[in-house]
């Protein structure tokens, strides 16, 4: 996709993402104690299940797209590194070569990243088996966004590709 497309794309499957981000969080509060700071970022806890999303819509145009990702671990950091200096566990995609993420701004980076594999502040340490079990968690959901999303896209009711 060039690279113009592919922003566009990506900002408007974020502007459409915003309100099932709040409806996940309302719903299911992730599991969070104390509540929600109210002047979180809209994407704060959303990487997992738009990473999956993302490799759901970006395989249905049958580009190469897998999921990144990292925790922060005593011998072997990854995720994200935030500007304070700390890794936060993090997911993101590779989309033919290409850093691509939409959740970045939970950690005060962009609201959309389009960027080079090994650029800080992306460091994967998760890897096949066990990020195909944390992403598992993630399908359904991942799933009826996706549907959510064709249907908006394509302005007709179906959910299947069309340009």
């Amino acid at each position: 996709m060039v690279p113009s497309l592919l922003k566009k794309e990506l900002t408007a499957m974020r502007e459409f993402l915003l309100p099932l981000w709040a409806a996940k969080k309302e719903k299911e509060d992730l599991g969070r104690t104390p509540i929600r700071d109210i002047n979180e970022s809209p994407d704060t806890d959303m990487c997992r299940l738009t990473s999956a999303f993302l490799v759901l819509f970006f395989s249905a145009r049958g580009d190469s797209v897998v999921v990144c990702g990292g925790e922060p671990c005593h011998n072997d950091a990854g995720g994200y590194l935030k500007p304070n200096g700390e890794w936060a566990g993090h997911y993101w995609i590779d989309l033919d070569g290409q850093v691509v993420d939409l959740t970045a701004e939970q950690f005060g980076g962009e609201k959309i990243v389009m960027t080079s594999p090994g650029f800080l502040p992306y460091r994967q340490n998760i890897f096949n088996g066990e990020l195909d079990d944390i992403m598992f968690h993630a399908e359904n959901t991942a799933h009826d966004w996706f549907v959510a999303y064709m249907k908006h896209r394509n302005g007709n009711g179906a959910y299947y590709w069309q340009e």
